[in-house]
């Protein structure tokens, strides 16, 4: 009884076995695409420019130019704002390059997070 009620528990339809890895490569393929589309979507408009997103964008446009921080200081441990707190560097770095070479819009200052 237990044999047959585990047969019973693990077949599948036929359809599905014959295509299974294929019909999850194409869901999971549909997946990232639709998830792409949905994450892209006004990426430059949506949402608008914060203060510390501002105070990055100027950071990230110095250094893609001059190499410095705002304030002239070549590779520093935190970014001082006008407001005086101290924001992460690794932003920046990591964000230059992009607006170097694609120009700056907030597209090419939003891109490494997705």
């Amino acid at each position: 009884m237990d044999n047959q009620v585990e047969t019973l528990v693990k077949r599948k339809p036929r359809f599905w076995r014959a295509y299974e890895n294929k019909i999850l490569i194409v869901l999971n393929i549909t997946l990232v695409f639709v998830f792409l589309i949905l994450l892209l979507y006004k990426v430059s408009t949506v949402p608008n420019v914060f203060v510390d997103e501002a105070n990055y964008a100027n950071e990230v446009v110095s250094f893609a130019r001059f190499g410095t921080d705002i304030h002239g200081l070549h590779l520093p441990i935190y970014l001082s704002s006008v407001w005086g707190q101290g924001q992460s560097i690794l932003y920046a770095i990591v964000d230059a390059p992009l607006v170097r070479w694609f120009g700056f819009s907030m597209v090419t200052l939003r891109f490494h997070f997705y």
